[in-house]
């Protein structure tokens, strides 16, 4: 088990149902939380208008007592509210939980850390807690990377 499995109590499956006792709950453990206290937070759909299988939300945080240096926000992902798009990508959503589960923990790729994770196959849903990359340069999935980017990454 790693510091991103699941939570001692059912996750909650849906944006609107985080809280700051969850969300300090699963992050209190993992190093770039521990110490810190999260007082507040604000949460903005970032996949708004795009055809995406997950809800992709970014969590900004606020902390008790100004904690040294923990995250400032954290992207989270939902199944998607559509329930034939949400049953249809069930084994989709094991995989993607297994990937943090058990594939991060051992790569030796570098991987968007992962705080927490949690899936359930019966219903489709999932909730995944990853770190927020969105104030780094976006690529464009349409259009590929240019060769200098993909020295650069491998």
């Amino acid at each position: 088990m790693t510091n991103a499995d699941k939570s001692s109590g059912n996750p909650p499956w849906r944006a609107e149902d985080v809280s700051v006792v969850w969300l300090n709950e699963v992050l209190r453990n993992h190093d770039d939380f521990r110490g810190a206290k999260i007082s507040s937070f604000g949460i903005q759909r970032m996949s708004e208008g795009f055809v995406f299988v997950r809800e992709v939300w970014r969590i900004d945080l606020e902390y008790e007592n100004g904690a040294s240096t923990p995250p400032t926000s954290i992207a989270a992902k939902f199944a998607n509210t559509d329930p034939i798009l949400k049953s249809a990508l069930v084994e989709f959503t094991v995989r993607e939980a297994n990937v943090y589960r058990r594939l991060a923990v051992a790569s030796e790729f570098i991987m968007t850390r992962c705080y927490f994770f949690d899936s359930d196959r019966l219903t489709g849903d999932c909730a995944i807690l990853i770190e927020d990359l969105s104030k780094g340069r976006l690529g464009n999935s349409f259009a590929g990377m240019s060769k200098a980017d993909a020295e650069t990454a491998a």
